[in-house]
């Protein structure tokens, strides 16, 4: 594929140049992310397996049996047994150039995810929501940009970024009564934006950084800066953990407007970290 593994061990995962790469997830020896703006789910496992849509894809998080909840840009949508099926139609929240952004599930399985303006005209003005029993429940207004959400492997916190603001918070998240409050700012990013993240088992946080080339390692508690990881191009989006021992990082970058060649890839790396597996989706 054209790239050797550098001195820190990062590798390509596979043959694929992502236009806008984003949500890796690991689950059973598959990987998978999405490409937003090419509209597609890839799974990787050996072999490359494309899942096309007629809308952006800002999530595709696994079932717990088999598919993908898609989290688009009017709702959310299965795909299952080869096929796509409308689950939930989110109009009334989700206006003209607006899509969904970042998702996660939470411990008891809730869906939570951003909504931001995706159109390039209007001032950017989200909302962070979660899925309950079927019930829709506003969390946080006023976001320019949601991203990179994250819980505590206790879940007695909730870790959200907002991308414009450049801000990294954390919550007080009581996860029996889906309630998140007393919100503090736990870091403010200088230069590069902070977009997807993921958490390991010591509550480290992991940071892609869109225009810094780098998966930063922060203090949870802190927000200190505690190790970064250098990728060979600038638009890094996202990061999962997977492998059978969940230490080997999976990173997601995007091509857009990049000329380099490592632009729009996926990289895997072996880490000193250990992740846990993600919680996937339950109909």
């Amino acid at each position: 594929m054209g790239y050797e593994e550098n001195n820190n061990g990062l590798k390509l995962l596979c043959d694929v140049k992502n236009i806008l790469g984003e949500c890796p997830y690991y689950k059973n020896g598959d990987i998978s992310f999405v490409d937003i703006i090419g509209k597609k789910i890839i799974v990787f496992n050996k072999e490359i397996k494309k899942i096309n849509f007629n809308e952006k894809i800002g999530s595709a998080i696994p079932l717990e049996d088999d598919g993908f909840l898609i989290c688009a840009e009017s709702g959310l949508f299965i795909y299952k047994n080869n096929e796509i099926k409308e689950y939930k139609k989110l109009k009334n929240i989700i206006k003209d150039g607006m899509r969904i952004n970042d998702a996660k599930v939470d411990g008891l399985g809730r869906l939570w995810f951003s909504i931001m303006v995706d159109d390039g005209i209007n001032e950017p003005n989200g909302a962070l929501y979660c899925l309950k029993n079927n019930e829709l429940l506003l969390m946080q207004d006023n976001v320019k940009l949601g991203n990179g959400l994250a819980f505590s492997n206790d879940f007695k916190y909730f870790y959200y970024i907002d991308s414009i603001l450049k801000e990294l918070y954390v919550y007080d998240f009581d996860l029996k009564n889906c309630i998140i409050k007393n919100k503090k700012v736990l870091h403010k990013f200088d230069e590069a934006t902070p977009d997807g993240m993921t958490i390991d088992l010591n509550d480290n946080l992991f940071i892609a950084l869109w225009g810094g080339g780098r998966v930063e390692v922060r203090s949870n508690k802190t927000g200190e800066l505690l190790d970064f990881i250098k990728i060979p191009t600038k638009l890094v989006t996202s990061c999962t953990f997977s492998g059978v021992n969940y230490d080997e990082l999976i990173i997601t970058t995007a091509s857009l407007n990049q000329n380099d060649e490592y632009a729009g890839k996926v990289f895997k790396l072996k880490t000193k970290y250990k992740g846990k597996k993600e919680n996937y989706y339950k109909i």
